[in-house]
């Protein structure tokens, strides 16, 4: 989201009004008064244009924030929006209105589904008779949400890293130009240190006065602060207060709400330091091997294994298919040699695959998933995919239910199977934070996919339990307990 421009089309027309007193044989007709004396209406529409969602926080500029629901307008001091819509999933807002011709402050603002303001801006213009009163108004962001987004480099004492601003919807704020501001004003950042006996620590620069123009992230510099510097800290952000906006009264008249000057911050990584040395807080990836190991959580399916952060010490081909080199989807079932049953991937999990038996509360940041599937084959022919679908699930003892689908059929690029070793890796691509309650468990299926083939039979055979470089295993994004 940059500054928004807003549409504004205004018709004009001249409305005579007729004055006259009583007629009698000694009093003459009041003449009409002047024109310039008479009330001039003018009316016209509001045009707001909603783009499409951007995912990618690095690609802008953008106008008007994509999760824009409802626009607003107002004219000059009045309390009471001139004119509301809610039409604004279509791609636009247009707000009808009526006023007179001269001088006025137009204001409007933009909110969410939750009526949670995105944008305001307001701008003096004189209304003329007649048509052909175009203007444009210019809204500003308002900053809601301060998001971590990388760590990019570091030194000894300090941390390199980026991170974004957005609105009270997690869209990044843009701006067309350097002129524009956030309607909430300068940004200021802080750190919340905690058992520091030593120095202090700090997070630069300490304000963001301009959203970006091209809507880039914004770079950061943690540091300890001092080479004694001992403890740990986190970062903190609050705004200053409407530079423009609408009045307390005018967003009651609404039943819109102001983001609070104290700004959420998103997934920002803690710091430590030790004697002037800093390390990120943040818990690395996982890397879960795939086990003939039975889970100790649904103990009474012999189709459901485990995923380990502990490797095994042998190769075990026990999960297996055995299919003809013809085009098709079979699934490794766990404890299941040669496996003759083809398989339509389906959004709900069928309980046979491998659970993270150590799942604990917490949530796995946005970031790629990464599924390596190691195999030994008997024959060389055909090209295969392997796909793989993750959930996070509830277990009973005999059978695993999906509260989340974290992605469904991931595959990996063609392979024509080696008759010795096969690899072959499945990327799921930056699915979102994936967040585990009490009692859930990351859940994971896996399924060979023949795109085409030779007529021949083959054993397509996946290797687990091999105390190498070569075991079938999944690599989480950090985790943040």
């Amino acid at each position: 989201m940059k500054p928004r421009t807003l549409v504004l089309s205004v018709m004009t027309a001249a409305a005579l009004a007729a004055c006259s007193s009583a007629v009698s044989n000694t009093t003459p007709e009041r003449p009409a008064p002047p024109l310039a004396a008479q009330a001039q209406a003018a009316t016209g529409t509001l045009t707001i244009t909603v783009p499409r969602t951007v995912v990618d926080k690095l690609r802008g500029p953008r106008y008007i924030s994509s999760a824009t629901a409802t626009a607003a307008l107002f004219i000059d001091t009045n309390a009471r929006a001139i004119g509301t819509t809610s039409a604004c999933t279509s791609g636009s807002c247009t707000i009808a209105y009526q006023t007179t011709a001269g001088p006025h402050t137009f204001k409007a603002e933009i909110a969410n589904s939750a009526n949670v303001v995105l944008a305001q801006g307001e701008q003096a213009l004189a209304v003329v008779p007649g048509s052909g009163n175009n203007f444009t108004i210019t809204l500003n962001g308002v900053a809601g949400v301060m998001t971590w987004e990388s760590n990019t480099s570091n030194t000894s004492g300090s941390i390199t890293g980026v991170y974004a601003v957005e609105d009270a919807s997690s869209v990044p704020i843009t701006t067309a130009g350097g002129s524009s501001s956030f309607d909430n004003g300068t940004l200021s950042f802080g750190t919340s240190a905690f058992g520091f006996t030593s120095g202090s620590p700090s997070f630069a620069p300490p304000s963001q006065a301009t959203p970006d123009a091209t809507g880039n992230n914004y770079a950061f510099t943690a540091a300890c602060g001092t080479a004694a510097g001992t403890g740990t800290f986190s970062v903190t952000a609050a705004s200053g207060s409407s530079t423009v906006g609408l009045t307390a009264a005018q967003l009651s008249d609404v039943a819109a709400t102001y983001p609070s000057s104290a700004l959420n911050v998103s997934g920002m990584h803690t710091y430590s330091c030790t004697g002037g040395a800093i390390v990120d807080n943040q818990a690395p990836p996982q890397t879960l091997y795939l086990r003939t190991t039975a889970s100790t959580v649904v103990t009474g399916s012999t189709s459901v294994e485990e995923l380990s952060s502990t490797q095994g010490s042998a190769t075990n081909t026990s999960s297996s298919i055995l299919t003809l080199l013809l085009p098709g989807t079979w699934q490794f079932v766990p404890g299941t040699t040669g496996n003759l049953t083809s398989y339509t991937l389906a959004a709900t999990p069928d309980t046979k695959g491998w659970i993270f038996d150590g799942s604990t509360p917490g949530t796995y940041d946005n970031g790629n998933w990464t599924f390596t599937f190691e195999g030994l084959n008997t024959t060389s022919a055909g090209t295969a995919v392997i796909k793989a679908s993750l959930w996070v699930v509830t277990a009973t003892t005999t059978a695993v239910t999906s509260t989340r689908l974290v992605a469904e059929g991931a595959a990996s690029p063609a392979f024509t199977p080696s008759t010795s070793a096969t690899t072959a890796t499945v990327t799921i691509a930056s699915p979102g934070a994936v967040t585990l309650g009490a009692s859930q468990y990351l859940y994971l299926e896996v399924y060979l996919d023949m795109t085409s083939g030779g007529g021949l039979l083959s054993e397509e055979s996946i290797s687990l339990n091999d105390n190498s470089a070569n075991a079938s295993r999944l690599v989480t994004p950090p985790f943040f307990p």
